[in-house]
C-alpha cells in the first residue's frame, strides 16, 4: 500500500516515515500541500497523511482541493496536526472530507494504534468514487477563516510576548 506524508517538519516525516516503512507501507513525501497535491497527481497514493499548517497550502486548502478533484477524491485522507488540535479545528476537517484527525504529538507505537483504528473504520482502501464535499461549503469556508484568524492571532500575541521578553532581557544586560 502506497501513503503520502505531507508536513513542513522534515522530523515529523522521518518519524512518520519509519512508523509506516516498518508495517510495510510504500512512502513518498510532500512538504507543504501543493507538493502534496502535485504528488497525488502523479503518484497516486492509497493514502494520504497530512499536517494542517503548512506554508505554500495548508492541510485544510490541500484536502479541499483533493475532494475537488474527481481523479483524487476518493483517496483516504488523515489529518495529523499539532497546531490545530481543538475540536472545531476537527470538526472543520472532517466536514472538508478527512476521514480522520490525529493529534500530534504521538508515540509511534500509540501512533499506530490509532492509525489502525483509522484504518479498520474505512470502508475499504480503494478509490471510492463520487467521494467529493458538496453543499456546505460556504459555512465551512467561513469556519475555516475564522479558526486560521484565531490561530495567527494566537501566533501574533506568542511573537510579540517573546520580543517583549527579548527586549527586556536585553535591557538588563546592558
Amino acid at each position: 500500500m502506497k501513503v503520502l506524508l505531507v508536513d513542513d517538519n522534515a522530523g515529523d516525516r522521518v518519524l512518520l516515515r519509519r512508523c509506516f516503512e516498518r508495517h510495510g507501507y510504500e512512502v513518498s513525501e510532500a512538504a507543504d500541500g501543493q507538493a502534496g497535491l502535485e504528488a497525488a497527481g502523479s503518484w497516486r497514493p492509497d493514502l494520504i497523511i497530512s499536517d494542517a499548517l503548512m506554508p505554500v497550502m495548508d492541510g485544510f486548502q490541500f484536502l479541499r482541493r483533493l475532494r475537488q478533484d474527481e481523479e483524487l477524491a476518493a483517496i483516504p485522507f488523515i489529518f495529523y496536526s499539532a497546531v490545530y488540535s481543538a475540536e472545531a479545528d476537527e470538526q472543520l476537517a472532517l466536514s472538508l472530507g478527512a476521514d480522520a484527525f490525529i493529534v500530534k504529538p504521538k508515540e509511534p507505537d500509540q501512533f499506530w494504534a490509532e492509525m489502525e483504528s483509522c484504518l479498520r473504520e474505512f470502508p475499504a482502501l480503494e478509490r471510492r468514487k463520487g467521494r467529493q464535499v458538496t453543499g456546505q461549503e460556504g459555512e465551512s469556508l467561513w469556519r475555516y477563516c475564522c479558526i486560521t484568524a484565531h490561530k495567527l492571532e494566537g501566533k501574533v500575541g506568542e511573537l510579540e510576548a517573546e520580543a517583549a521578553l527579548r527586549r527586556q532581557a536585553e535591557g538588563a544586560l546592558r
